[in-house]
């Protein structure tokens, strides 16, 4: 849920009270998907993180683009899905898990590291 409690879905292309829906939705009070919130061709890989901060919608997974462009781990997104280009993306490194703000405003990202021995 955001800031207004608007409820989002992550779902991979399949139907959410019988409207089809995309990666990321929202839903209304009354139950239906959001047609004011798009994110059109959407993700290359379904999404593992959404946080909300201020107005914006955070994302992150292990997805590397959003509607045909490069996104590569994390997006930022306004309130009617389109992405953010008015903040500076920061670039994330490895898939990202979990996504939050320190007191000095800097985006800050979780990754899971797998430890892999030869």
């Amino acid at each position: 849920m955001d800031t207004s409690d608007q409820l989002y879905v992550l779902a991979p292309g399949s139907t959410y009270n019988g409207t089809a829906t995309t990666a990321l939705s929202r839903v209304l009070p009354n139950g239906t998907v959001d047609p004011s919130f798009s994110i059109g061709a959407g993700f290359d890989i379904i999404p593992n993180v959404v946080k909300f901060f201020g107005n914006k919608i955070y994302v992150g997974g292990s997805f590397t683009t959003y509607q045909g462009g490069a996104a590569k781990y994390f997006v930022i997104l306004n309130d009617d899905g389109t992405e953010d280009t008015t903040i500076q993306r920061p670039e994330a490194l490895f898939p990202v898990s979990d996504i939050a703000i320190s007191p000095d405003g800097k985006i800050e990202f979780g990754y899971e590291i797998i430890e892999i021995q030869y």
